[in-house]
């Protein structure tokens, strides 16, 4: 689940919660009793780090995944790629502090290898 899918469930969760709190219900959410206060902060909050997470996964992407999503240092590794149909996906681990996310890659192109002469390289079927 993304960032943004874990904001939005937050807020159907807390929409809910008010629509029942303006008909004289107190504001009830996973099972918590919260003030309209800690329903402010926490909206508030969680849509910030949403905001926070886009902009980091953003920026790590568009620098080819050089980067700690969490602390920007460049000592990162990662362990062997995942191939699935169409896609594939890489746990990375940040040797600074830690953290350890997922990068996940898709198809988006498809290139035939040549040989010298311009022409297919083709294999024969193998007829084990």
């Amino acid at each position: 689940m993304t960032q943004t899918d874990k904001f939005r469930e937050a807020l159907t969760k807390v929409q809910a919660a008010l629509a029942a709190w303006r008909d004289g219900e107190p504001i009830v959410v996973d099972g918590t009793t919260l003030t309209l206060e800690e329903v402010k902060y926490c909206v508030v909050d969680t849509a910030l780090e949403s905001e926070e997470w886009a902009g980091k996964v953003a920026r790590y992407v568009k620098e080819g995944g050089s980067r700690c999503l969490n602390c920007g240092e460049h000592d990162i590794e990662g362990d062997s790629v995942e191939i699935d149909a169409g896609a594939a996906t890489q746990g990375v681990r940040c040797n600074v502090c830690g953290h350890y996310w997922v990068d996940e890659y898709t198809l988006t192109s498809v290139k035939d290898i040549e040989d010298s002469d311009g022409n297919p390289i083709l294999t024969e079927k193998d007829d084990r």
